[in-house]
């Protein structure tokens, strides 16, 4: 897996994975505390600069909330919300084209991402 942050006013996320790494991230999600490592050379442009792993919290009825911390990522919320965001995961492990990408972000109250979630972008690298 990449992670590339923005800085500045607007935060942004971006997670780009293969096929198998979207697929064992989507099982990692499941679990509390797991901790994924990130690579770590390559240019983080556009963005401002890279993460160094994905951090699964689970914290009951909370939805799912992704944050920027210094290690990385941070991927918070509810067992039950963060199924949902393991969905869309698993769909990125699929025989999509390279650059194939999502957006994950809070899209009202109806939605299992928190109104405080950094935008997500999720890209598919290939396989």
């Amino acid at each position: 897996m990449k992670v590339r942050l923005s800085g500045g006013d607007y935060s942004e996320i971006e997670l780009s994975g293969t096929a198998a790494e979207w697929l064992a991230l989507a099982h990692a999600v499941r679990h509390n505390g797991t901790v994924i490592p990130c690579e770590s050379d390559f240019n983080p442009q556009p963005y401002a600069r890279i993460g160094h792993q994905i951090t699964i919290i689970h914290i009951p009825e909370q939805k799912v909330r992704f944050r920027a911390c210094e290690g990385g990522v941070e991927i918070e919320g509810d067992p039950a919300y963060l199924e949902s965001l393991s969905r869309v995961m698993s769909a990125l492990s699929c025989s999509l084209s390279a650059g194939y990408h999502v957006h994950v972000e809070y899209q009202g109250g109806d939605h299992f991402v928190a109104s405080g979630s950094v935008p997500a972008i999720l890209m598919h690298l290939g396989h």
